[in-house]
């Protein structure tokens, strides 16, 4: 039996880098693609990439279409963890179908966007850079996959350039750096991002202290001892996450990146969920929202769940939770004239 061919980057750890071709208003929190969109029901290879990325991989977002004001480079973002499968892709027009996601985080954009009409005035250096991938990719074709995932292709023998036509997330190869200098702030963010890569023991620790960063002890109860609060917290996230799965849903947990705790992609389909998670020792009467929060709470369909009066107590040096009373909210949208203000920034000069 032969054995299984690779990519031409899957043994070099410097090609962390992906081109994402956004024609949808909504960019730099996931990468979403459908199962088996082919002409004969195979997946698409532009598509299929989605499973490839890793945490800490970059995405360079190009903006196409009427969208978009600009067509070109216009951010980037970071990979948050494996991808997953997920039942609400809205491809086109059509229902939402079955396919994989990868979330993202800690998007930035680019301040002057490297547009494709700058491209065009380096595309023989472009295409001379693929030219020789496509020649050590045929040298070692009985060990790569043939593949090359560009991200761009010439358009009127050579006379433009454009991106690869049905190219939904291409892999972006380093040398390319070298012929987009304006990109290499994005480049340095690779090594910067593979020393917080966690093992998922630590992840899922992580995750819990850096959601007590920014919630106020009085979600927990008010309870002043960050070990009795990390408990309660846990305790909730992990009864919510079991009581949305038990219709066979598919729950991801998103607090360490995102503004709200969970992504719900429902088992009978339909648009994915936010949900928002709050645990309390004592009945939960008031909630602490970031602006980001507030600010996705109206972009996208938001639920809030609480689990008050959950159980809490030490035996030793152990914390002991059982779980509490849960109170889902389904189609969660605070009235903006109840939001409380309960910290001001304000800029020194």
């Amino acid at each position: 039996m032969s054995a299984q061919k690779s990519y031409w980057w899957e043994d070099d750890p410097e090609e962390r880098f992906w081109m994402e071709a956004i024609a949808r208003p909504e960019f730099g929190t996931r990468l979403l693609a459908p199962y088996d969109r082919g002409r004969d029901g195979t997946d698409m290879p532009f598509h299929a990439t989605v499973d490839m990325v890793r945490d800490g991989d970059v995405v360079l977002h190009w903006a196409t279409g009427p969208h978009h004001a600009v067509q070109g480079f216009v951010g980037y973002s970071i990979v948050n963890g494996l991808p997953f499968p997920t039942e609400a892709v809205e491809y086109e027009v059509a229902d939402p179908l079955p396919g994989r996601a990868a979330l993202l985080r800690d998007f930035t954009e680019i301040p002057e966007p490297l547009t494709r009409t700058m491209l065009h005035e380096r595309r023989k250096k472009i295409f001379d850079l693929k030219s020789s991938l496509t020649k050590r990719v045929r040298d070692r074709r009985h060990t790569w996959k043939q593949s090359l995932l560009f991200p761009f292709d010439p358009y009127g023998q050579g006379r433009e350039i454009r991106v690869h036509q049905g190219a939904y997330l291409s892999k972006f190869p380093a040398a390319l750096f070298e012929h987009l200098p304006e990109l290499l702030p994005t480049a340095n963010l690779s090594d910067a991002h593979n020393e917080f890569v966690l093992t998922a023991e630590r992840a899922g620790k992580a995750a819990v202290e850096t959601r007590l960063d920014r919630r106020r002890a009085r979600e927990a109860g008010d309870l002043g001892d960050a070990t009795f609060r990390h408990a309660v917290e846990l305790r909730a996230l992990r009864q919510v996450k079991a009581h949305l799965e038990a219709d066979g849903s598919l729950v991801t947990d998103v607090g360490p990146s995102r503004s709200f705790d969970l992504l719900l992609s429902p088992a009978r389909g339909g648009a994915d969920r936010q949900v928002i998670v709050r645990g309390s020792t004592e009945r939960v009467r008031a909630v602490d929202l970031s602006s980001a929060a507030v600010d996705d709470i109206y972009r996208a369909p938001t639920d809030l769940v609480l689990v008050h009066d959950i159980p809490c107590w030490r035996e030793g040096t152990e914390m002991i939770t059982s779980d509490g009373d849960l109170d889902a909210r389904r189609g969660w949208q605070p009235s903006i004239s109840s939001l409380v203000p309960v910290q001001y920034r304000y800029e020194l000069s």
